[in-house]
C-alpha cells in the first residue's frame, strides 16, 4: 500500500504535486523559448510521469509504508524512473551550458528564468510565502505534541531500543539511520500510527497496491 491520500488541512492553500509538475513544465517551456529568441541554445527537460511524483506528506511522522519499510528501513526509497530521468537531465543540462548561457537563462534580474516566472506570476495575488511556511511548521509541531501521537512515538522507540537501536521518535530514525537499521520493521509503527494521528492530522485513506512492476522497480531487480 502506497501512501498517496494523506491530507493536513493546509494542502487546500498549497499546489499539489501534479500541479508544480505542471508549473515546472511551464517554466521550462517558457525559459527554452526565451533562450532560442536570443539565439541560444534552448533544451527542455523530459517530462515526469504523474504516478511517479511523491505523494505528500509521504513522510510527515516518518515510514507508514510496510512494502518501502520492508526494503528500505527508515531510507529514503529512490526516485521512480521518470523522475531520476529529469533530475538526471538537469544536471546534464546545466554541465553543457557556457558561461554566457548561464547568464543569460539565470540573471536574477532580466534572466530568462526570471521572466518565465514574472510571466507565470503575472495576475496571481500575492502571498506571503514564509508566514504559510511558518504556519504549516507550526501545526506539525502541534501535532507532534499530541497525546496519542506521542505515546504512539513512544511505544515505537521502545521497540527500536529493543532491537539495540535508540531515537527518541521515527523522524529522528529518517534523518540519521543506523547502518543495521535497514531490515528493522516496526509493528507498533506501520500498524497503529496511521490510525492514531488526532483530528486534522494525516489520515490513510486509501491507495493502491504497490504491484509487481513497482516492487521490482524499488527492490531494484
Amino acid at each position: 500500500m502506497e501512501a498517496r491520500e494523506l491530507s493536513v488541512p493546509f494542502d487546500r492553500y498549497n499546489l499539489s504535486p501534479a500541479g508544480l509538475s505542471i508549473l515546472a513544465t511551464a517554466e521550462d517551456l517558457l525559459v527554452r523559448d526565451c533562450m532560442r529568441g536570443r539565439g541560444m541554445r534552448g533544451e527542455t527537460l523530459p517530462p515526469v510521469a504523474e504516478g511517479d511524483l511523491e505523494p505528500p506528506n509521504r513522510r510527515r511522522y516518518g515510514v507508514v509504508e510496510p512494502d518501502i519499510a520492508r526494503l528500505y528501513g527508515y531510507h529514503v526509497a529512490p526516485d521512480r524512473p521518470s523522475v531520476a530521468r529529469r533530475a538526471a537531465a538537469v544536471d546534464a543540462r546545466a554541465a553543457r551550458l557556457s558561461d554566457v548561457e548561464r547568464r543569460v537563462a539565470y540573471d536574477g534580474t532580466g534572466g530568462c528564468l526570471r521572466q518565465a516566472r514574472d510571466r507565470i506570476e503575472q495576475g496571481a495575488p500575492q502571498v506571503d510565502a514564509a508566514l504559510f511556511d511558518e504556519l504549516i511548521s507550526q501545526t506539525f509541531d502541534q501535532s507532534k505534541r499530541d497525546a496519542k501521537v506521542v505515546q504512539v512515538f513512544k511505544d515505537w522507540s521502545a521497540c527500536m531500543r529493543a532491537e539495540g537501536l535508540r531515537y527518541a521518535d521515527a523522524l529522528a530514525a529518517r534523518s540519521s539511520p543506523e547502518p543495521g537499521d535497514l531490515h528493522i520493521v516496526n509493528s507498533f509503527w506501520l500498524g497503529l500510527a496511521p490510525h492514531a494521528l488526532p483530528p486534522g492530522s494525516p489520515s490513510e485513506r486509501g491507495g493502491r497496491d504497490l504491484n509487481s512492476s513497482d516492487l521490482a522497480y524499488i527492490s531494484g531487480s
